[in-house]
């Protein structure tokens, strides 16, 4: 079950500034093309400190130029983050939240509505950033929620699962790599898998089930690298290992090198 935290975060200001080292909101999002060299984005203050914002012309140029405009007639000023879901949501920009009245924060709007401009790879992605709407698509106005983590959809996905099942889980986001996210799958029975790819540093290892699932995806892998994944997989108390190795013809020499180096 969801749990909604009804607290206030105050947002006393959010600015426009040109920046030519960009952040994104809450964290990493989807890979996108590299940003310019100097960009417009927005700067929300809060007393945990600063939040900020990519625009997205090119995926949503009606709604990146209407917040623009609000930012700039200081609309989310003294606004607050009135709706707070942890693990999967942060909802704010509602005018109705900078009075001491807390019944009507999630009603209110700015002065228009806008048509949606949604996205199939950005929606959801944790750190993404869009604007709230009812059940009508384009009902969206003023208010926005920032994606954390997806934690109840994890939680409800995992309950579908069969018993005696042999689900493995990779994550590709670092948010993912948690204790909550740990003890949600240990409750299921499902392995965190571990996946060494070229584009980043190798997650965590961590015994989630009572077996194990590991990609080896690099295109070279010397003895010594082999040999020290040996040694760290017989560290585990894993009664069962799977272990891919990603490149071909490399794969099945590699994988008998492992294995002749597990066996000694």
């Amino acid at each position: 079950m969801r749990e909604n935290r009804w607290i206030r975060i105050p947002v006393p200001g959010v600015r426009l500034i040109v920046s030519a080292c960009l952040l994104l909101a809450c964290g990493a999002v989807a890979p996108m093309a590299a940003p310019a060299s100097k960009e417009e984005v927005a700067v929300l203050t809060t007393p945990h400190g600063e939040i900020v914002w990519r625009f997205l012309d090119g995926d949503a140029p009606g709604h990146a130029a209407y917040v623009r405009d609000l930012i700039r007639r200081g609309f989310y000023d003294g606004t607050t983050f009135h709706r707070v879901i942890p693990h999967f949501v942060v909802q704010g920009g509602d005018p109705n939240s900078k009075n001491a009245d807390r019944s009507d924060d999630g009603d209110g709007e700015a002065d228009r509505r806008l048509k949606a401009e949604f996205s199939t790879t950005l929606h959801y992605r944790p750190g993404s950033v869009g604007m709230a709407r009812d059940a009508d698509p384009d009902s969206g106005s003023c208010q926005f929620f920032i994606a954390l983590e997806d934690l109840p959809r994890l939680d409800e996905f995992l309950h579908l699962l069969p018993d005696q099942h042999g689900a493995a889980f990779e994550f590709r986001n670092d948010t993912w790599f948690a204790d909550d996210v740990y003890d949600m799958l240990k409750a299921a029975g499902a392995a965190l898998c571990l996946s060494e790819r070229e584009d980043n540093a190798p997650p965590p290892l961590v015994e989630t089930a009572a077996w194990g699932y590991i990609r080896l995806r690099l295109e070279t892998y010397s003895d010594g690298d082999l040999k020290q994944w040996a040694n760290r997989l017989a560290a585990t108390a894993w009664r069962e290992i799977h272990v891919y190795f990603m490149h071909e013809p490399t794969a099945p020499p590699y994988a008998q090198t492992l294995m002749r180096f597990w066996a000694t």
